[in-house]
């Protein structure tokens, strides 16, 4: 449970509700329209995940069980191409954060010269970042997950505290304006 609570303060959270606060709602109608939702998703995933923890079988094995050995591939080719639009936008998120770190850290690098075409949607800077992005996290991968245990579990503990600790910090500073 506390692993997805912590998921919850991650990057793309903040992101759902500010899009929310963006079309019109009120901070109180998008915080009870993210929790309402987490809770709504989070049924199935808690459900998935109780077969696999009770039986220890993995989604591969679940979903021959459930659909057949043939429809169980179209299932996990569809979850595979949701986890490769998943990472994309994490690696964009995590791209970005690396450009606001180096900007702060070396303003010069704002201003560095774009080799890209212009059409091409992307700058130098945002190449470079996420270059850095995925350099940083490439380890990760090949780190099996057993063995991560005790890194979600660090997570789970740091993560809502650090999300406490932007959202007063976020609050001291427009009192201060």
């Amino acid at each position: 449970a506390m692993y997805w609570i912590s998921d919850d303060f991650s990057l793309s959270m903040f992101e759902s509700a500010s899009s929310l606060m963006e079309v019109g709602l009120s901070w109180k109608m998008a915080i009870a329209c993210v929790t309402i939702a987490q809770f709504i998703t989070s049924l199935p995933i808690v459900a998935n995940g109780m077969v696999g923890s009770k039986y220890k079988i993995g989604f591969a094995i679940q979903s021959r069980a459930v659909f057949g050995w043939h429809f169980s591939k179209v299932i996990i080719l569809m979850r595979m191409i949701v986890s490769i639009f998943w990472y994309a936008i994490q690696a964009y998120n995590g791209a970005s954060c690396i450009y606001a770190m180096t900007v702060a850290i070396w303003p010069s690098f704002k201003t560095l010269k774009n080799q890209l075409p212009e059409d091409s949607d992307t700058s130098t800077q945002m190449m470079i970042c996420f270059f850095i992005y995925f350099i940083v996290v490439l380890p990760f991968f090949f780190v099996p997950m057993c063995h991560l245990k005790h890194f979600f579990t660090l997570k789970s503990i740091v993560t809502p505290i650090v999300g406490f600790g932007i959202m007063g910090w976020c609050i001291q500073a427009v009192k201060d304006k």
